[in-house]
């Protein structure tokens, strides 16, 4: 697996297709990169699609925790678009905590791109101070066959102390006051059934970022593995809402 170095960690990586246009797949809490391959399968056909394991996630090695703040993830962000020299024409699709980071680097202006598609989550985060609970609780609400497919369990006691250390770090995260500036089209996508956000905090997170949007669909916390075509279908039509441009192409 290749790898970039990032903050003195080493991020693997995966590019799939072709093309001028891009998409980057940015992975949340408790995954990696693999979750997102039947997107991948769909997109890459009209798309590069680049997918990244955040540091001490998948085969990514953390060798120096630097933390996992949004703040500090939107500039590691910033550094793993540039080394893999993703150009302005893309669209990052990101999940849950992920999500967090990509709304902070457009705050931040880090990264500029056509759209941010965020899977479970919104701008104010209101997660529950006890973090064992929490992803227990994911574990729980999750679909059996999806634990079993995902190997969460296993996943969730490998990366317990990283997982922790990432949910404290966002458990009183508030956007609410800056996502405002948004001026990039944003795309909110909830599971019926995510363990994190409802469809209430999804509506104010719409109401303050003047160009975005949310729709609900079948699913959980993983809506991108149990419900792919949902996803694919609502992400190709904000695509052809905000930038109709790019919605004759695909």
């Amino acid at each position: 697996m290749p790898v970039i170095v990032i903050a003195a960690n080493e991020v693997s990586f995966d590019v799939q297709g072709q093309g001028d246009r891009a998409m980057l797949f940015v992975h949340g809490i408790g995954a990696d990169f693999t979750v997102w391959k039947p997107l991948v399968d769909h997109f890459s056909s009209n798309f590069k699609c680049y997918r990244f394991d955040w540091k001490g996630f998948g085969e990514s090695r953390l060798n120096v925790d630097s933390g996992f703040a949004p703040g500090i993830l939107a500039k590691e962000l910033k550094a793993i678009v540039e080394e893999l020299n993703i150009k302005s024409d893309f669209f990052i699709v990101a999940d849950n905590l992920g999500a967090l980071a990509a709304l902070q680097a457009d705050i931040d202006d880090l990264i500029r791109c056509n759209g941010i598609i965020a899977i479970n989550i919104a701008d104010k985060a209101k997660l529950k101070a006890k973090y064992k609970q929490l992803y227990k609780g994911v574990l729980d609400n999750t679909r059996l066959k999806m634990v079993e497919k995902m190997g969460l369990k296993e996943q969730f006691e490998k990366r317990q102390s990283i997982i922790e250390g990432w949910l404290k770090e966002v458990s009183s995260v508030d956007m609410s006051s800056d996502t405002q500036y948004i001026e990039t089209p944003v795309d909110f996508i909830l599971g019926k059934e995510n363990s994190f956000v409802s469809l209430k905090d999804c509506e104010g997170s719409v109401g303050r970022i003047s160009r975005s949007r949310v729709v609900q669909v079948d699913g959980g916390d993983f809506i991108m593995l149990e419900n792919p075509a949902a996803v694919i279908k609502e992400i190709e039509s904000f695509i052809g809402q905000y930038i109709p441009s790019l919605a004759k192409k695909t």
